[in-house]
């Protein structure tokens, strides 16, 4: 379909999305000269991250963990050269500790019985693993700081816009062209075929998109009004039956004090459950209820006293789509000129997803070599719409 409307804004590169990957691509193309414009839906970019005050100190909303693998510390030095971000990559070695036979003890594996989402636990489930020295939200912080004059909050792409199928740009809020040679899909990969024209998508693409198999992570914090444990080691909780719910993997962060009295401590923890189980409420119900079940067992008193908790569901939050029509994980073939960067592309887990598939369309795009505008000093004023 040929599209031939006079743009209101002109680019050299959009990014669809102000989540940590989309961040990470308008910063490093922003550094490296072009004119960038980051649209994001909702009224504040940053997507899930961002920092929740109680006690004395902010922390990060939920449970980040990093495996002590090469690709994580290569991931987290890329990140680090590309800001000069003042961080350290901490990496610690403590057992993972699981609650059997009235005691707490050391996880050694789940042996013949693993979780059905075992391979998103897995790579959390050795004594290593890594941390940064400063929270995940100071990250986004600084991201959205220096995009603010290039981040475009309460903005709806209502369509990608092809001619045939080369992208020309986007459809903002149902009637405002903004064109660019270059378009990247930063957000969920769920929603990508609601942007497309449908007529030019495979019946296969089509039914594959509508519904990934992919996994809803859910993530609970407890807000605890006293002390409940000084270990602040990983946890892995499943009781000693097993279910279709699987375990929950936590831990308590070290306990807040005011005054020199106990003020209280945060315990934060996470599970899986397919996207399917989790269009019924009553399964998420389920699962909060094993995880303060489980959590109970092994610490008696930490719901003796009404404790404030914070649930965060993320549909299709964690998993690896793969589909043949997708070039380097980061093009669909026939599509020119559009890319994606949706975390789901990247086989990585947790939070290095977003960055592992940030950092390929970096690559891809060669947004990492400084290089003048594809605009004119006159192109690059933003026009009135």
């Amino acid at each position: 379909m040929s599209f031939n409307k006079k743009p209101q804004k002109q680019f050299d590169l959009i990014v669809i999305g102000a989540g940590l990957s989309g961040l990470i691509i308008a910063s490093i193309a922003k550094k490296n000269g072009l004119n960038v414009a980051l649209i994001e839906a909702q009224e504040k970019g940053g997507g899930l991250h961002y920092p929740v005050t109680l006690f004395a100190s902010e922390h990060d909303n939920t449970l980040r963990l990093l495996p002590a693998s090469s690709e994580a510390y290569k991931l987290l030095t890329l990140l680090q050269d590309s800001f000069d971000f003042d961080f350290s990559i901490l990496k610690k070695d403590e057992a993972i500790l699981t609650f059997e036979e009235g005691k707490l003890k050391e996880f050694t594996g789940f042996g013949k019985s693993p979780p059905l989402f075992f391979e998103e636990v897995s790579p959390f489930l050795s004594p290593e693993y890594l941390e940064l020295s400063m929270p995940w939200y100071s990250l986004v912080n600084y991201f959205l700081t220096y995009l603010k004059d290039n981040l475009y909050e309460k903005h709806l792409v209502s369509e990608i816009l092809f001619n045939e199928k080369t992208c020309r740009g986007i459809m903002v809020n149902g009637h405002h062209f903004w064109e660019s040679p270059q378009v990247v899909y930063a957000g969920a990969i769920t929603e990508l075929l609601n942007l497309l024209p449908t007529q030019e998508v495979s019946p296969r693409l089509k039914n594959h998109l509508k519904r990934p198999k992919l996994w809803t992570l859910l993530a609970v914090d407890f807000y605890h009004p006293k002390i409940i444990s000084q270990n602040t080691q990983r946890h892995l909780l499943n009781g000693t039956t097993q279910d279709d719910i699987g375990p929950c993997l936590g831990k308590f962060l070290p306990p807040e004090e005011s005054d020199s009295e106990a003020a209280g401590q945060v315990s934060q923890w996470l599970s899986f459950l397919s996207d399917e189980e989790s269009d019924e409420s009553e399964n998420i119900g389920a699962i909060i209820k094993k995880i303060k079940k489980q959590i109970k067992r092994a610490y008696p008193e930490s719901f003796q006293e009404t404790t404030r908790e914070r649930i965060v569901v993320i549909p299709s939050g964690a998993g690896h789509f793969e589909d043949a029509q997708f070039k380097d994980r980061a093009q669909l073939k026939g599509f020119e000129n559009l890319f994606i960067a949706s975390s789901h592309l990247s086989p990585e887990k947790g939070i290095l997803k977003p960055i592992d598939q940030a950092f390929a369309l970096v690559e891809i795009l060669n947004l990492n070599k400084e290089k003048p505008s594809l605009l004119s000093e006159e192109e690059q004023k933003p026009l009135s719409i």
